[in-house]
């Protein structure tokens, strides 16, 4: 007999981040908008092959601009680290 509940809990708060706009085009960033302002900020962007395309601290504020200009068409997945805590989005470039 197995008695007691198995869960996880949540190691961060719910942060609202939306990549806009998605899809971006090719040759042009994309804006990351935040709900709120953190001490640290870094992106990581991958390409398809997990590949690191982008690396790059960021000062605290809720919209960030983030320059791609030699980038292809595809599906890119955009770390964004609040204090470094990591929130994975997808963005399509067309």
């Amino acid at each position: 007999t197995v008695a007691g509940t198995v869960g996880m809990e949540d190691s961060a708060p719910l942060v609202d981040i939306r990549l806009v706009p998605n899809p971006a085009r090719t040759g042009e960033g994309f804006n990351i908008m935040l709900d709120r302002r953190t001490n640290s900020i870094r992106i990581v962007v991958l390409d398809a092959s997990g590949r690191t395309i982008l690396d790059q601290p960021f000062s605290a504020r809720e919209r960030l601009d983030v320059s791609m200009p030699h980038t292809a068409k595809g599906v890119y997945q955009v770390g964004v680290f609040l204090d470094g805590v990591p929130h994975w989005k997808s963005l399509v470039v067309q």
